[in-house]
């Protein structure tokens, strides 16, 4: 009897021992405070595969690339058309796979995407408890206007699909003001308006096809007036929406205004500045660019970075006070990021994945 009490005492150290071994030597899960960060959404390509993520940390000017994989152990099954932090997490969506990905603040996605009544996500606006999504349904159907896409409502505390809100034009850049949300149409002529109460759409019409706005401190937007080859315009640079009556009260021309699916426009802290990025091709079907300044007091557009080669887009990021230019000259190889000063001072560059097109600061204790 003594024999097995002592092989059963041996036998409970060692279990305990194993089990508090194993506890100590867990890796020490990330805290939150190590979500900061710039995060660069890399589209990819069809012939290059899924998106991915890069991290940079401005204040040790280091990126990481595929950053998703690097939290999760699997790669991305979608190309990313666009991607936003709200209320502590963060939503990618997800094109290929038609689905919304949702992450938590460090990028670890511990549920399945969301795809009922998502089809072909393209961008997206939080406000209360609601993700408003442009979807276009059907992307063959540009040659005739996009005319079944929507917006898809989503209840981000039960991640399902309230409504789907008809929005013929192609919906794309969305925006959050005055009790309205506000549609950039890349097929038809108009900003569509729908109304939060009663989901009811009216429109704003416009001197061209628009795509992104930028919202200033009163509410107002602005938006991108740009010329596609679907929908060809002479009258291209920024429109002024008073959301207030919902009119469209001035445009100011700028030519070349990138009608690139990207971070075109991105104001500074205090809304004195839009950068925004004009671009056109050359002989040899490559791009080149220049990111100008337009002045908000003055309405007056500069240049500001110009011979750009291959230029996707441009963010202002307000807790480094820089600039960043991403883009690449090929659809199937890693693009570039340049960080610039706002005095138009080169800095650095870093290498990210293919297809950058958006970005995005992320701080910890961000709502």
């Amino acid at each position: 009897m003594k024999k097995y009490l002592i092989l059963l005492l041996a036998i409970t150290s060692l279990t305990l021992c194993f089990t508090s071994c194993t506890e100590d030597d867990d890796p020490i899960k990330p805290s939150s405070s190590d979500a900061t960060g710039l995060y660069f959404i890399n589209y990819g390509g069809s012939s290059v595969g899924a998106g991915s993520i890069t991290k940079y940390i401005a204040d040790e000017d280091s990126a990481v690339n595929f950053y998703y994989e690097a939290q999760n152990g699997v790669e991305l099954t979608s190309n990313i058309q666009y991607a936003c932090e709200y209320k502590n997490k963060i939503y990618m969506m997800g094109n290929g796979n038609d689905q919304i990905i949702v992450l938590d603040s460090l990028f670890v996605q511990h549920e399945s995407g969301i795809s009922e009544d998502i089809l072909v996500p393209r961008y997206c606006v939080g406000e209360g408890d609601y993700l408003y999504v442009s979807c276009w349904k059907n992307s063959s159907e540009w040659n005739i206007g996009m005319p079944n896409s929507y917006i898809a409502k989503l209840n981000i505390t039960t991640n399902q699909v309230e409504k789907t809100i008809p929005v013929p034009g192609g919906p794309e850049g969305l925006a959050v003001a005055n009790g309205n949300v506000y549609a950039a149409l890349n097929y038809k002529d108009s900003i569509a308006v729908i109304d939060q109460a009663s989901d009811a759409v009216s429109y704003i019409a416009t001197p061209a096809v628009t795509s992104y706005f930028v919202k200033d401190n009163k509410e107002n937007l602005y938006v991108s007036l740009v010329s596609t080859s679907s929908n060809k315009s002479e009258k291209t640079g920024l429109g002024y929406i008073n959301t207030s009556n919902n009119t469209l009260e001035t445009t100011y021309d700028l030519a070349g205004m990138s009608s690139n699916y990207a971070s075109i426009m991105s104001a500074n802290t205090d809304f004195s500045k839009i950068y925004l990025l004009a671009t056109s091709y050359d002989e040899n079907y490559q791009l080149f660019g220049t990111v100008y300044t337009f002045d908000v007091s003055t309405k007056e557009f500069t240049p500001f970075i110009e011979n750009l080669s291959g230029p996707n887009g441009v963010q202002y990021d307000k807790k480094s006070d820089k600039l960043y230019v991403f883009g690449g000259t090929s659809y199937t190889e890693p693009g570039a990021v340049d960080v610039y000063n706002t005095d138009g001072t080169h800095i650095s560059q870093f290498g990210c994945g293919v297809s950058p097109y958006w970005a995005f600061y992320l701080d910890y204790d961000v709502e």
